[in-house]
């Protein structure tokens, strides 16, 4: 997770490429992880996305 917003360039899917501030935001609570890219010529949203895990693993006896 970035500490500080950065500006980066965002492709939209009408092929238009703002210049945007990107925003990396996680929930305590929860765990939930966001990352937005807010054009601010607009002052909207060109993209959220919602990172989700549901990582497992499963755990072996270790033997000789």
């Amino acid at each position: 997770m970035r500490p500080n917003p950065t500006l980066e360039y965002f492709i939209k899917s009408d092929g238009s490429v703002p210049f945007t501030h990107v925003i990396q935001a996680k929930k305590a609570e929860s765990g939930a992880f966001n990352e937005a890219y807010v054009d601010p010529h607009p002052g909207q949203f060109a993209s959220v996305t919602d990172f989700v895990s549901h990582a497992s693993y499963t755990v072996l006896p270790a033997t000789k």
